[in-house]
C-alpha cells in the first residue's frame, strides 16, 4: 500500500503519531471508493483516499516510512510479549 500523504506543513512525526484529532484508515474496494467519501461527507466527515493496496507486501506512507507487511505484523504481534521478557524470563 503506498499513501499518498498531504501534512499541511506539519511536521511528519507529529502528523504520523501525533495524539491530537483520531484518524482512521478504512479500506474498500476501489470501485466503492466514491460511495465512501460521499457517506462520510454526509455525516459531516472529512476524508480523502490515502493510496491503494497492492500485493508488494509493503506499506509506503510518503517519503518516511517503507516496511514489509509481514516485518509489520512481526512487530505489532511481539511488541507485549517483548516488553515482558527479562533476562530471566517473562515478568
Amino acid at each position: 500500500m503506498t499513501m499518498k500523504v498531504d501534512t499541511d506543513g506539519v511536521r511528519p512525526d507529529v502528523w504520523l503519531f501525533g495524539e491530537s484529532q483520531s484518524m482512521i484508515i478504512v479500506t474498500c474496494r476501489q470501485n466503492e471508493a466514491k460511495a465512501l467519501l460521499r457517506k462520510a461527507k454526509d455525516q459531516g466527515m472529512d476524508a480523502c483516499v490515502l493510496g491503494f493496496t497492492a500485493d508488494t507486501g509493503v506499506l509506503r506512507i510518503g517519503e518516511w516510512i517503507s516496511s514489509s507487511v509481514s516485518d509489520l505484523r512481526d512487530e505489532y504481534e511481539s511488541a507485549i510479549p517483548d516488553s515482558l521478557r527479562t533476562e530471566e524470563g517473562i515478568r
